[in-house]
């Protein structure tokens, strides 16, 4: 019941700011813009897709990162987490609470740019089928992992260093099947050793993105769609229990 209600209030801390309502704008445009891309180029049903799914991912990811960077310093300064932790709630509870209002509403984002992207290729009379609903699940398992990112470095760092460390790692997540390839190509012994360890450390984000293989038809089962969230959830797991053990440390 803490966590519920903590996450209810940040859910409506989050989602009173313009910041919420100019990022679905800004996603509604672009999918426009794709929209027009897609006339175009003359490949209307894939460039759609592509660039919509594309859209979704990014602006849940800036959303996420923006929101979820500056938020415990605010309750720090404006004394709030005194308050919620005089009562019986754990240090724990007020994380997890936390961190769940902020995948609330960036889940709530992704729900409604996934529905203008459906009401888009309805009405251009493509099949939707169930590709982008897989993929719109495994969006939310990438947004669940950068929300458990953000938490983390939040609880030690300032709210630039939170947002830069993210980003940071959501890139290199974004390649790491490739920094990983190159380093057991090109790479020194010492060098390969070195990859392969940030390799299984580091959060692979590769696998959220399946938007290439939707564009063009291929098979995605719901097998390989549950072990990729599982690897989400799982990851996301670990980084709340080192951001419950470094916040316990932190003298507030």
């Amino acid at each position: 019941m803490q966590i519920l209600t903590l996450c209810r209030l940040r859910f409506r801390g989050i989602f009173s700011r313009a910041a919420i309502y100019l990022m679905l704008v800004g996603g509604i445009g672009i999918f426009a813009t794709s929209l027009l891309g897609g006339v175009v180029i003359g490949e209307m049903e894939e460039v759609v897709k592509d660039l919509g799914l594309k859209v979704i991912s990014f602006f849940g990811v800036v959303v996420c990162v923006f929101s979820g960077a500056g938020e415990l310093r605010r309750d720090i300064q404006e004394r709030s987490i005194h308050t919620l932790l005089s009562k019986p709630v754990s240090r724990v509870q007020f994380i997890c609470g936390k961190a769940a209002g902020l995948f609330s509403v960036v889940s709530l984002q992704v729900v409604i740019l996934c529905f203008f992207l459906w009401l888009m290729l309805f009405f251009m009379g493509k099949d939707v089928g169930f590709p982008i609903i897989k993929a719109a699940v495994l969006i939310l398992g990438e947004i669940l992992v950068v929300a458990a990112m953000i938490t983390f470095f939040s609880t030690f760092t300032t709210p630039y260093l939170s947002g830069f460390f993210t980003f940071s790692l959501y890139i290199i997540g974004l390649f790491l099947h490739d920094f990983y390839t190159f380093g057991l190509r090109f790479g020194e012994p010492t060098t390969r050793k070195a990859l392969m360890l940030l390799y299984y450390i580091l959060p692979d984000f590769e696998g959220f993105h399946i938007t290439g293989r939707i564009v063009y038809g291929a098979e995605i089962g719901w097998i390989e769609v549950d072990l990729v969230l599982l690897y989400g959830i799982s990851y996301s797991i670990f980084l709340f229990m080192l951001t419950g053990w470094f916040f316990r440390k932190r003298d507030i």
